[in-house]
């Protein structure tokens, strides 16, 4: 590896191998031509280079779920590394996966991490899991679609009644499972809420009669009137009453 005068170190250049057997000889010679020398007590091992980065994948929440605020919620992942994992961090995102400004947990190891969802109303949710390694190499994964953070304080039977008709964009949105639309009636009226097509046709009829005043919910699963699941597509959902048409669109990914 060297030869060297009087010193009594060097700075070595460790190849990228895996070698399990290795030992180190240091030969001294004097003035003289006198020689002494001495190896390494037992083996140490040269390990190979880590340029592999852990396999992760989101689990739960990963697209479509709809989550209570200040609820309990278990998020889920995987991960994998050729050596180990060291470090996971999950982050959230409420803005579709555009930016992740919140830190949820910094970890070890670990698969799960119990969330103490916040008090908001969010419908454009994902989360990041990210992990290292020993050689700080990074894999990451998010949710797959968005998901929704609500407000039970905006279900069927809450006391509030509005001013004026309501009606409120579906959450989750875009989705993949199901969706759950809202709308809010200041008088008793004659509803009807539709599911239609970009043509304009009718796909499904989610709510049609009287209904009280105050907040109701519907939730549409992204089948037709036969029961049918409809394509992938960006569909509309109108609202009609006494002489007022209101009209919201979301997303369905099948």
């Amino acid at each position: 590896l060297a030869t060297l005068a009087g010193e009594t170190s060097f700075e070595w250049a460790v190849p990228d191998v895996d070698e399990p057997d290795c030992r180190i000889r240091v030969v001294c010679v004097d003035a003289e031509s006198n020689e002494g020398s001495d190896i390494s007590d037992a083996d140490f091992r040269i390990i190979p280079h880590d340029g592999t980065a852990p396999e992760v994948a989101v689990v739960a929440p990963n697209g479509g779920e709809e989550i209570d605020a200040l609820s309990a919620y278990t998020i889920t992942w995987t991960s994998s590394d050729n050596i180990a994992v060291t470090g996971t961090i999950v982050l959230l995102s409420i803005d579709g996966g555009s930016t992740y400004p919140d830190t949820l947990a910094t970890l070890a190891g670990e698969t799960s991490f119990e969330w103490a969802v916040p008090d908001v109303d969010e419908p454009d949710c994902r989360i990041r899991v990210v992990c290292v390694d020993a050689e700080s190499n990074e894999g990451s994964d998010i949710s797959d679609a968005d998901f929704s953070i609500v407000d039970v304080s905006g279900v069927e039977g809450q006391q509030e009644i509005p001013v004026s008709l309501i009606l409120r964009r579906s959450r989750p949105n875009p989705f993949a499972g199901m969706t759950r639309i809202e709308f809010g009636l200041p008088t008793a009226q004659r509803v009807t809420l539709g599911i239609y097509n970009i043509k304009g046709q009718l796909i499904k009829t989610l709510a049609a009669g009287e209904y009280s005043p105050g907040f109701h919910t519907v939730v549409w699963r992204g089948k037709n009137a036969q029961g049918e699941k409809v394509s992938s597509g960006l569909y509309f959902y109108r609202l009609v009453t006494d002489g007022k048409v209101l009209k919201q669109k979301m997303l369905y990914l099948n």
